[in-house]
């Protein structure tokens, strides 16, 4: 019963996506979670729970429509909207110590983190480089529509990678910049009564954000990100910045 409450908090939490209505609309992060240091040790962790933004992607307005619904933006033909950036939603991120360096992590994404510069709790210049692999789905389903029910999903799949530089004024305050970017394939399929409709599209988010760090073992993490999201079609882009940002406490051991 533990584990599986564990899966359904983590299942919630981790998700990036939402739907509304008969749109069809995929969520990306406004923050990479990443800071320049790793845990420092074998088996050593770090844990943190936090109010992070989103960036919402409406892929379809109306998936009921023949074709799809997309608005165009000014100057393009029919394409995703980008919307305003979301309330704060909660988010879990950890990282576990594989050698002194190198940590594995999720974030959203699975990856490996490798600390060139300096070490954690210290004072002094801090780096640290990361890359990582992943999945999300979006799906809308029963919907009405002429003739019978219509149904959508997008499956999101991509690395991230990225770089954290920052600066450490004792054992317990640290000011970092972290800059990366997530980007891969998304294919979106809607099935109506008669036919079926196929997207093989691509996405770029790229985020820079400023953060702090304050505590040792416990600690403070806010962060506030400058955030840019492309989708990608075969013949246009459609491009948003957003001012996003996250709010977190963790546990280092």
């Amino acid at each position: 019963m533990k584990k599986q409450m564990v899966q359904l908090i983590l299942t919630i939490t981790f998700s990036l996506v939402f739907t509304s209505g008969c749109a069809l609309t995929v969520l990306f992060p406004g923050s990479l979670n990443q800071r320049p240091d790793v845990t420092g040790k074998t088996l050593g962790g770090d844990i943190n729970v936090g109010l992070e933004n989103f960036m919402e992607v409406t892929v379809f307005e109306d998936i009921t429509s023949n074709p799809p619904a997309r608005t165009p933006p000014a100057g393009f033909g029919a394409s995703p909207t980008l919307k305003t950036v979301l309330p704060y939603l909660p988010v879990v991120n950890y990282n576990l110590g594989i050698i002194s360096f190198i940590d594995i992590y999720h974030t959203g994404h699975y990856g490996i983190k490798a600390q060139f510069l300096g070490q954690r709790n210290k004072e002094g210049w801090k780096g640290s480089i990361f890359a990582g692999y992943g999945t999300q789905s979006s799906s809308i389903s029963q919907v009405s529509c002429t003739g019978g029910s219509c149904s959508g999903e997008t499956k999101l799949k991509g690395f991230e990678y990225g770089l954290s530089i920052g600066k450490g004024f004792s054992s317990a305050a640290v000011m970092y910049l972290t800059a990366g970017q997530q980007k891969g394939d998304a294919n979106s399929k809607i099935i109506q009564p008669t036919q079926t409709f196929e997207y093989d599209e691509k996405y770029e988010h790229t985020i820079v954000s400023l953060g702090f760090e304050f505590g040792e073992q416990m600690y403070f993490n806010p962060e506030i990100a400058y955030t840019t999201n492309s989708w990608i079609m075969s013949t246009t882009t459609s491009k948003k910045t957003a001012t996003t940002g996250v709010i977190a406490i963790g546990y280092k051991w």
